[in-house]
């Protein structure tokens, strides 16, 4: 469960242990951005001279991503090398005095892209695509990073996928069988030529750089760096720069920077990867909120959608059809009571938007209370609508079955039979028929999570 915030009182003694006797903490504002990691803005004051710092804490909810040793550990090896990473000032793990791991850096001026201009957009992407290709030439044994190296790329990333792979197995809730069978197409297409093993950013994109008078100021988020294959980066930089920055910019200045050409083709499999791995982490997220051991909304609202997004988006990747036929509508059943669900759960939802929100001043709570209002009407919407898409699931799902196990598939669940098609070449005469029932289950799917996706994408 979430704890009681951090304030300037509850800072000030670290502050003074770590900084200075005379540092007082004067002002603690957590960020509104990010679902991973809580990030606080701090205000120190030593002396009459003001000082801005940044707390980054692991979230609540033991949402085990990563840890913020090894995040701290990489900050510190790649700053000396002339990329703006902020400086990490120091490192509390178990047990720490703010009950969970956290760090504290130097806070970089800057903001991010919010509704800059193209040409900052545009100067933004090359710059970003300048730094992934200095990182990656960046001499391993220069940064002191502990913990073992693949042997090559490609083996770094097909260990990268067995890593997310595992992860989906033991955290999912119940099985996602376009998931599952996305996974098993990515193991049975490895790119295959030669690279290099370099250091990671792991999450790179215009959602985690800061920008001031039209120039990149700050690379933020290393929770996700790791050594692997180049194009490891790129791919996470491409899935993150839709509709922020024009990928391609990254692309060409990566490529004049590094002296070579990007494999356009190999890239995809990479953008599908972090579609991959970024679904796993909402389902990872989605579960710590189900369980009780974090209260966000957040991680069910964007869970949800982003889950629905990233499966639909790495199925184009991987150049599965489109689904071949729009689903057909839902029947509502009739109401019993007015107001309906669908009326109530707006009216509550209304509410919480026109009248509670305006009155808060606490942005992370602002936010929390829009995913919360958007929840409630995809509530309502489900409860009218999910009891028909069952019994169509079921059905559907049944002539499926009769299918594959009419050619021969020894069929145990849809998930388990979508990625045998996928990995054995005998059976690639029934993939069409496979994806196709998956990607059209997907948009029915999507269409219970309407709100949701009127939300993030406003």
């Amino acid at each position: 469960m979430a704890q009681a915030p951090l304030t300037a009182e509850s800072l000030t003694p670290l502050m003074r242990a770590h900084l200075s006797p005379a540092a007082v903490c004067v002002s603690a504002e957590r960020g509104a951005l990010g679902n991973g990691q809580e990030t606080w803005f701090l205000e120190v004051d030593k002396d009459g001279t003001r000082r801005e710092l940044v707390l980054r804490r692991s979230a609540d909810g033991s949402l085990g991503w990563t840890d913020r040793a090894r995040e701290f550990e990489v900050m510190r090896a790649v700053r000396p090398h002339g990329l703006p990473v902020p400086e990490v000032l120091w490192l509390e793990t178990e047990p720490s005095a703010l009950e969970r791991p956290y760090f504290v850096m130097e806070r970089v001026q800057g903001g991010s892209l919010g509704r800059a201009e193209p040409s900052t957009r545009e100067a933004v992407a090359r710059r970003i695509g300048e730094a992934l290709a200095r990182l990656h030439a960046l001499p391993l044994g220069s940064l002191g990073l502990t913990g073992p190296a693949p042997a090559d790329g490609v083996a770094g990333a097909a260990a990268e996928l067995g890593r997310w792979r595992e992860r989906y197995l033991s955290e999912r809730l119940e099985p996602v069988p376009l998931l599952g069978a996305l996974i098993a197409w990515l193991e049975s297409n490895v790119p295959a030529a030669e690279a290099p093993v370099v250091l990671l950013w792991g999450d790179p994109g215009p959602h985690n750089v800061l920008v001031a008078n039209g120039e990149l100021t700050a690379l933020l988020d290393w929770e996700l760096s790791h050594l692997g294959h180049p194009l490891d980066d790129l791919g996470a930089c491409l899935w993150a720069a839709r509709g922020q920055i024009d990928g391609e910019h990254v692309l060409q200045a990566y490529e004049r920077s590094a002296g070579g050409s990007v494999d356009r083709t190999a890239l995809r499999w990479f953008e599908c990867l972090a579609c991959v791995s970024r679904s796993v982490m909402v389902i990872e997220g989605m579960r710590a909120f189900i369980e009780g051991r974090s209260s966000r909304p957040g991680l069910a609202g964007l869970g949800l959608e982003l889950l629905s997004e990233n499966l639909a988006r790495a199925a184009r990747l991987a150049g599965w059809p489109e689904p071949g036929r729009e689903p057909a509508e839902l029947p509502p059943g009739a109401p019993v009571l007015r107001p309906d669900e669908t009326e109530l759960a707006r009216g509550l939802a209304r509410f919480l938007t026109e009248d509670v929100i305006p009155a808060l001043d606490d942005r992370a709570l602002r936010r929390g209370l829009k995913e919360t209002a958007a929840l409630i009407e995809t509530l309502a919407l489900r409860g009218r609508l999910e009891p028909a898409l069952r019994d169509r699931r079921v059905a559907a799902e049944g002539r499926l079955r009769e299918e594959l196990e009419h050619a021969g598939l020894d069929w145990r669940d849809l998930e388990e039979a979508a990625a045998e098609v996928e990995r054995r070449e005998e059976l690639a005469p029934l993939r069409a028929a496979v994806r196709q029932h998956l990607l059209e289950d997907l948009e029915l799917v999507r269409r219970l999570i309407a709100p949701l996706h009127a939300l993030y994408t406003r």
